[in-house]
């Protein structure tokens, strides 16, 4: 199954649905680097609409915090939704994220 993600990611790769899917396949897995991956290159492909884009930015919030020592990963993710999704809720919610993370 991994490898049949693996190639119709590769043959489709603009295709925001297929990659979210194989990344949660890949985090099913425990190849947590592999489905950062496919997650990081959706968000930063101008080709993929905004909203996936965004999405992406969310799944890897998620999981950089499942991982301890990835905080300051999600972090960044969260600055980044700040920064590109500035004046919408998502924005909103990734400034209060940011807030409580910088508390603790």
């Amino acid at each position: 199954a991994l490898r049949r993600a693996a190639l119709l990611v590769a043959a489709h790769p603009q295709d925001a649905t297929l990659c979210f899917l194989a990344a949660e396949l890949y985090l099913r897995h425990e190849r947590t680097d592999d489905a950062v991956a496919l997650l990081r290159r959706v968000r930063l492909d101008p080709a993929i609409a905004p909203g996936e884009r965004l999405r992406a930015s969310n799944r890897l919030v998620d999981v950089h915090l499942a991982r301890p020592d990835e905080r300051a990963l999600a972090m960044r993710e969260l600055r980044t939704i700040v920064r590109e999704h500035a004046g919408s809720a998502a924005a909103a919610g990734a400034a209060r994220l940011l807030t409580e993370l910088s508390a603790e």
